[in-house]
C-alpha cells in the first residue's frame, strides 16, 4: 500500500449502514483520504449499490470481507501498514459488543476486541446502532438534517428504519472502550 492508501481510522460493520448510522460524525468530517469502512456480511445488489455510492460521494474506502475472520485479518493487515509508516494513530470503530442487540454486531466487536483491543489500547472505539446506550449523544439540528439527507440518499433500502425511530438521525453512539472502567455484568 502507498502511503495515501493506508488509512487512518478503520470502521468495521457487519451491514453496509450501521457504521454510517453509528459513527456519522466521525465518517463526515475526518479528512479524505484517512477512512476505510470494512462490512463483514454479504450483501445483495441493492446494498452493493448503496454502499459503493455512498463510498463514491463520500471518498470513503470500502472493503467486502468474509466474515469475522476477514475483519481480523483485514485490521491486521492495517496495523502493519500503519506501524511501516511509522503512525501510531490507527483508530478503530467497532459496533458495542456490551450494549449491541443484534448477534452479528456483538459477535464482530468482540471478536475484533479479543483479537486486537489491547494492541491498538485507547484507540479502539465502540459504536452502536440501536440507540440505547449511556454514552449516546444528540447531534446538533444542522448535523441531524444533513445526516438525515445522507441516510435517505445512500441507504434508501433501509428508510423504513428512520422513518419510524427518528433517533436514527438525531442521535450518535460513540465511546472510547477502556476495559478497565467498563460496565460489568
Amino acid at each position: 500500500m502507498s502511503e495515501a492508501e493506508v488509512p487512518r481510522h478503520l470502521f468495521f460493520a457487519p451491514h453496509v449502514d450501521d457504521a454510517f448510522i453509528g459513527c456519522w460524525s466521525v465518517l463526515y468530517y475526518v479528512e479524505i483520504p484517512a477512512r476505510k469502512i470494512i462490512y463483514t456480511e454479504k450483501v445483495d445488489e441493492v446494498r452493493g449499490r448503496e454502499a459503493s455510492e455512498m463510498r463514491d460521494a463520500w471518498g470513503v474506502d470500502i472493503a467486502f470481507v468474509d466474515g469475522v475472520r476477514g475483519a481480523i485479518e483485514e485490521l491486521q493487515k492495517n496495523i502493519r501498514e500503519n506501524k511501516r509508516l511509522g503512525w501510531p494513530s490507527l483508530k478503530v470503530y467497532a459496533p458495542d459488543f456490551y450494549f449491541e442487540t443484534h448477534p452479528a454486531h456483538r459477535a464482530l466487536g468482540c471478536a475484533l476486541w479479543n483479537e486486537v483491543g489491547p494492541i491498538v489500547d485507547k484507540r479502539f472505539f465502540v459504536y452502536s446502532t440501536n440507540m440505547n446506550v449511556p454514552y449516546l449523544r444528540e447531534l446538533d439540528e444542522k448535523d441531524a438534517r444533513i445526516k438525515r439527507a445522507a441516510l435517505d440518499k445512500y441507504f434508501p433500502s433501509q428508510s423504513s428504519l428512520w422513518d419510524h425511530d427518528h433517533r436514527y438521525f438525531l442521535f450518535e453512539g460513540i465511546a472510547q472502550w477502556d476495559p478497565w472502567t467498563a460496565i460489568t455484568d
